[in-house]
């Protein structure tokens, strides 16, 4: 009996998060797609897709270290979705892995989102689990209020409302069906919006609990701004998807939970550590005016994305 060749795969990193993190972080990123091993030398190809981000110096000693990476070059003003769309399209493989550049990945990642699509060959994405390091106070009120859960500690695939885009692969085939989006009045989240519209279609999407990632902490400088865009894009998500599809898609990623509003999430978030890391709530007290810094940016930029969406409304 034959046996049917490897389903093909490439992998793709984008560099736009660099603007606001060390651009060493690439190489931390590649160094752990190296430790990948062999399943990392199936590739067919592995591209970083780079509008300028990266300085030349750099890119030019990464590919001199790693002879499989391939950077694909992009307008400066390219955003990080198109980044991510320009890898692509640089390849025909099946299955399309997206990476974040300032994201570290564990030993066997690679083999558990891979071996998902083998386990599951109706699914359209995999979505791996992807986390913050806890070392102190500032990094403690990070954990308990950015995208990222803590690791929900499973073995099974288990279906998905999400996925985090430094942390998932793809079929090629749904790509085409379901490009995508790069909504223009959004800076991030419109993974949520491909989440919304690939469930729409009866898709499939499955969390791998044993590809698992660590992505790196904002430094202070770059938190309000970035905390006031994430109000911002979670007041349009909400919008765009209850005009596609009837509702909001309030999808998250487990542990977390859907619809439990910034109480719910803070409170799911100091559960997943008391199981994960205890000791990390020591530093709670000293963690909270951060948090509240936090918290007050992202409440404002969804008051003022909902405040102009009530006044476009009004206008129609």
């Amino acid at each position: 009996m034959n046996t049917p060749p490897p389903t093909t795969f490439s992998i793709v990193i984008e560099t736009d998060n660099l603007a606001l993190v060390d651009p060493d972080e690439l190489r931390a990123c590649l160094s752990t797609l190296d430790r990948q091993g062999d399943v990392l030398r199936r590739a067919a190809g592995i591209f970083v897709a780079d509008g300028g981000t990266v300085p030349a110096a750099l890119l030019q000693e990464l590919t001199g270290r790693y002879p499989w990476l391939t950077v694909v070059r992009a307008d400066a003003d390219t955003s990080y979705y198109a980044l991510k769309v320009a890898g692509a399209l640089e390849t025909q493989s099946e299955i399309i892995v997206f990476c974040d550049s300032d994201v570290q990945y564990e030993a066997g990642w690679l083999a558990g989102l891979l071996a998902a699509f083998d386990e599951r060959p109706d699914a359209d994405v995999i979505a791996g689990e992807t986390t913050t390091p806890v070392s102190g106070p500032y990094t403690l009120a990070f954990a308990l209020s950015f995208n990222f859960p803590r690791f929900s500690g499973e073995s099974r695939l288990s279906a998905s409302t999400t996925y985090w885009a430094n942390n998932v692969a793809a079929r090629r085939t749904t790509l085409t069906r379901l490009p995508l989006p790069d909504e223009p009045t959004m800076f991030r989240g419109q993974n949520l919006l491909h989440a919304n519209r690939i469930l729409a279609q009866a898709g499939i999407i499955l969390r791998q609990p044993v590809a698992r990632a660590w992505h790196s902490v904002l430094p202070p400088s770059a938190i309000m701004q970035r905390y006031y865009t994430l109000g911002r894009d979670a007041a349009m998500i909400r919008a765009i998807t209850t005009q596609e599809s009837g509702r909001p898609h309030l999808g998250a990623m487990a542990p977390d939970r859907s619809g439990t509003g910034v109480v719910g999430r803070l409170i799911d978030r100091l559960g997943q550590l008391k199981r994960s890391q205890p000791s990390a709530l020591l530093w709670l007290p000293l963690a909270l005016p951060a948090l509240a810094i936090m918290g007050a940016a992202y409440l404002a930029g969804r008051a003022t994305a909902n405040q102009r969406l009530r006044r476009h409304e009004q206008c129609r």
